[in-house]
Formats: C-alpha cells, sequence, structure tokens
C-alpha cells in the first residue's frame, strides 16, 4: 500500500511533560520542492509551559498510529521564536 501526501506537524512539550502538537492545513510544506515559511502562533501551545520548553517535535503525518513506509526527504531550518509585535 503507497503513502500519499501526509500533513506536517510540529510539538512542544515543557519540563512538566505537558505537550501540544500543531498539524498543518495542508500537505503543501511536504509535497513542495520550495522553501516554504510556516508560522505558527505560540498560543497555539496551549497549556505548555513556553518558558520551561525541553523538547520540539517535529513530523510528518499520524503523530498517533504512524503507518510504515513513507518516502522522501523534507528539510528544516530556521526554527525562530519571535515575540509578536501587538
Amino acid at each position: 500500500m503507497a503513502n500519499g501526501p501526509a500533513l506536517l506537524y510540529v510539538g512542544l512539550t515543557d519540563s512538566a511533560n505537558k505537550a501540544a502538537f500543531v498539524q498543518s492545513a495542508n500537505t503543501y510544506p511536504v509535497t513542495t520542492a520550495r522553501w516554504t515559511e510556516w508560522k505558527i502562533p505560540l498560543t497555539e501551545f496551549a497549556g505548555v509551559n513556553l518558558a520551561r520548553v525541553k523538547k520540539v517535535t517535529i513530523g510528518v503525518g499520524k503523530r498517533t498510529g504512524a503507518t510504515a513506509g513513507g518516502t522522501g526527504r523534507i528539510y528544516v531550518d530556521e526554527i525562530r521564536l519571535i515575540k509578536d509585535k501587538k
């Protein structure tokens, strides 16, 4: 069974092991060969103590119940935290 395009997700886990995950709205970050910026507001990581992040998770597909057999390559760079200008 071949795997089709999948969504990208990012998760943050704090020192109390509270985690929150955000999934891309579409498969474009995974299926394009072009550099793609994905801005995620920190408010999307509700429940996580952002001053005590101990782990960042980046994945493709389903975070739980993953399906083996996917192929391909993604490059991740310039992970930044920028204070929102209000």
